[in-house]
């Protein structure tokens, strides 16, 4: 499963993001090999930690217990999937999987699910992706 970043400070929104995400690979939990967070350090002005690193420490507080690997180098929703894709296809080829057996679940915001599922298609090639997204503004109202 890959969590795409949106910030280096923890907002109430992106909390509950990431309290969402932690859900789903929690109720997964046996189906995930692994969960990549994915972003780089885009605020160094006001951070001094990426977005993966935000996110992962998150995730581990609220529960989740997959190994989680960091994608440190992205910017960009197009570097997110990229780089997620080096270290998925590294586990591939460590693990001897075939990638038409392989589902990557896309964690990411509603809002730039269909950006993230085409260049995702595009990324991954022959690797089925599946978006699960997110509504910001739908969860700070309900």
């Amino acid at each position: 499963m890959i969590v795409c970043g949106y910030g280096c400070h923890l907002t109430e929104k992106y909390e509950a993001y990431l309290r969402n995400a932690g859900d789903i690979i929690k109720y997964n939990e046996s189906e995930i090999d692994f969960v990549v967070v994915s972003g780089g350090l885009t605020n160094i002005a006001t951070s001094s930690v990426s977005e993966a690193g935000l996110m992962k420490n998150v995730l581990q507080r609220c529960g989740v217990s997959n190994e989680i690997v960091e994608e440190v180098g992205a910017v960009t929703t197009l570097g997110n999937l990229t780089g997620s894709n080096v270290i998925v296809r590294a586990a591939i080829a460590q693990k001897y999987l075939v990638p038409d057996d392989i589902c990557v679940l896309i964690f990411c915001d509603s809002i730039r699910a269909f950006k993230v599922e085409f260049l995702a298609r595009r990324v991954f090639g022959r690797i089925r992706v599946a978006v699960i997204p997110f509504d910001f503004q739908e969860e700070l109202q309900g």
